[in-house]
């Protein structure tokens, strides 16, 4: 109510401002203010339907905050940046030049490279997969980087491949619970 008050006192001001003048720089500053007076009517009633509409979501069980309720896009959400489609519950930090982790001590600064002789992997790490994949190489087999190791029996167009070259060096398997198989081969040097 307020706002359509300072709308119409706007409104009879230029009025008595054009009926004492009539130069066309009074009208320039008639049209400014009527231009000026029309966004802001616009704005309050978009600003009191956005409202209206919050109400009604709150009243229907939605919280308007998440779910972006509203006619317009609000300052925030130019501003703050986007939560990822895998963030849906909890809070957000979205950190641009990275977070400091305190932690006793300091790091060596020598750094040692490691050569690792085996490689496995598991059934169990790929998520979907039947408990009993079937396996295509034999113990002693050479693979190659890419060369199909197992495959998915109830899917056989998924195909898991060596991401290393080497030897098969032994097939294990679970006494009792297939689900730990796994598979592993050395690298010839």
């Amino acid at each position: 109510m307020n706002k359509l008050k300072l709308t119409l006192s706007f409104f009879l001001l230029t009025h008595i401002i054009s009926a004492q003048s009539a130069s066309s720089g009074s009208n320039m500053l008639l049209y400014g203010i009527v231009g000026t007076c029309a966004v802001l009517f616009i704005w309050a009633m978009f600003g009191l339907a956005s409202n209206l509409m919050k109400i009604e979501a709150m009243k229907n069980g939605i919280d308007p905050e998440k779910s972006n309720i509203g006619i317009l896009p609000t300052l925030k959400d130019f501003i703050s940046p986007k939560r990822p489609k895998y963030a849906t519950d909890g809070s957000f930090h979205h950190f641009t030049k990275g977070h400091d982790i305190n932690l006793a001590g300091k790091p060596a600064p020598k750094v040692e490279k490691l050569h690792a002789t085996r490689y496995a992997i598991k059934p169990t790490d790929f998520h979907g997969m039947s408990p009993i994949p079937k396996v295509e190489p034999e113990v002693g087999t050479e693979v190659k980087a890419g060369d199909i190791l197992f495959y998915d029996k109830k899917r056989p167009e998924i195909k898991y491949c060596a991401p290393v070259s080497g030897e098969i060096v032994e097939v294990k398997r679970g006494e009792k619970d297939p689900l730990l198989r796994s598979l592993y081969w050395q690298i010839k040097q």
